[in-house]
């Protein structure tokens, strides 16, 4: 089914969007400080369960699992090699919960902590941080639009 776009639904009404992805990764059995985005390679069926019951209690928009899916925080759990991957399965995964239905998928991603909160936008290209954000979001550039 084809869809507006997000300012266009967002322009007609108030729109709905899921929460607490941790909180529903620890209650599906991810241990505490463990890596939540490493379940969309490891256990992606959990998550797609947990995405699907914001879909049937009404969410328009889901949130990736995909918080921590830099390399930098990845590779505090030995998964720094897997960005795309686990970013692109985070995507996936969004979207097969919403199955027929019609709905916004969108990236979830923090700031890297060791990133000064100050820096300037043009700098942040040139910074750690910037270099870890350009091949992260590759994940989810790569997906074909639906």
């Amino acid at each position: 089914m084809k869809q507006g776009t997000l300012q266009s639904a967002l322009r007609e009404r108030r729109l709905v969007s899921d929460g607490a992805m941790g909180t529903q990764l620890q209650s599906a059995g991810l241990e505490s400080g463990g890596c939540g985005e490493a379940w969309n390679l490891t256990h992606p069926e959990r998550v797609l369960a947990i995405q699907r019951r914001y879909v049937e209690a009404g969410a328009d928009c889901l949130t990736t699992n995909t918080f921590g899916g830099c390399r930098i925080m990845l590779r505090r759990h030995g998964r720094g090699d897997e960005v795309e991957a686990i970013n692109r399965a985070g995507v996936e995964i969004a979207r097969e919960a919403f199955g027929d239905r019609p709905g916004f998928v969108l990236g979830d991603h923090r700031r890297d902590p060791d990133e000064p909160r100050r820096a300037r936008a043009g700098d942040r290209r040139r910074t750690r941080s910037g270099r870890c954000l350009r091949h992260r979001l590759a994940g989810f550039r790569r997906l074909p639009r639906r």
